[in-house]
Formats: C-alpha cells, sequence, structure tokens
C-alpha cells in the first residue's frame, strides 16, 4: 500500500466504498441465481464464478499485507465503519450456514457457497482495515473483561 492511502484516509475509503458496490452487484447476482431454478437459468443470466471467488481472495491478501499478524481475536469497535463490517460479515456468514442448509435439499452452485465464504473473510480484513487506514486501534478481546472474571468490591 502506498503512503497517501495512510496519510489521506479518503481516498483508502473511497477504494474500498468501490469495492463494496462491486459485491452488492455481486450478491444481486448470486441472488438471481438462486432464486432461479436450474432448469430455468438463461445462459446470459447474471451469476457468481470463479472469477468473482478469485477477485475477493486476491482483495484479501493485498490488505491482509497492510495488517499486523493477529495474536488475539478482535471485537467490532474503533470506529463506526469497523463495526458496520463486522454485522456484515456476522449476516454473511448467517447466509452461508442457510446455503449450506438448502444445498442439502437442493442443487446449489458450488461458487455461490465459496462467494459467500471468502466475502465473510474478506468483510472481516475490511473492517481491520478500515481502523488502520482511520488511525484508530483494533479492540482486542480480552477474557479477563468478562463478569465472572472480574472480583467486585
Amino acid at each position: 500500500m502506498d503512503e497517501k492511502t495512510f496519510d489521506d484516509p479518503r481516498f483508502a475509503l473511497n477504494r474500498t466504498y468501490a469495492k463494496m458496490k462491486r459485491v452488492q452487484h455481486e450478491l444481486f447476482n448470486l441472488g438471481s441465481i438462486l432464486a432461479t431454478k436450474p432448469e430455468d437459468v438463461h445462459e446470459k443470466q447474471a451469476r457468481i464464478t470463479s472469477g468473482e471467488v478469485a477477485q475477493l481472495e486476491r482483495e484479501i491478501d493485498a490488505m491482509n499485507e497492510d495488517l499486523p499478524a493477529l495474536r488475539s481475536f478482535v471485537l467490532p469497535g474503533g470506529t463506526r465503519l469497523n463495526a458496520d463490517l463486522h454485522v456484515a460479515r456476522t449476516v454473511c456468514r448467517r447466509a452461508e450456514r442457510l446455503l449450506v442448509a438448502l444445498s442439502r435439499e437442493e442443487e446449489v452452485p458450488t461458487e455461490a457457497l465459496q462467494y459467500l465464504n471468502r466475502l465473510s473473510d474478506a468483510l472481516f480484513v475490511w473492517s481491520r482495515w478500515a481502523n488502520l487506514v482511520l488511525h484508530k486501534p483494533e479492540v482486542l478481546w480480552d477474557p479477563n473483561q468478562a463478569a465472572s472474571a472480574r472480583t467486585w468490591e
């Protein structure tokens, strides 16, 4: 990542927003395929392919290069964008579990499952990256902050 990204968070965030807009289009393509019976899918109907999965993997790898190694679980927080991306990741994981359940009953494109899996990972990386470019520390999990671990006076 070039220094301009970290000097001007708006530059970095605009690039991230562009990725998210693309993902929204891809999710509509995924929904279109899932809403269509396999025998009714048109050859020109938009769909998720291995290309979209590979694109997410490239983006995950590129953003991970800028991030410190994880030594703890991270919690949502630091910035609103970070927290929102964590919520989106959770919703994406839920959709992935529902699609796995559906795949036990009906034919589901393999790429759809792969895409949701990689997207949830991308959302996690994007959440960490948002705090990095906005110069906010990550909120690390501290198991000793649980009520059962604290002594009250």
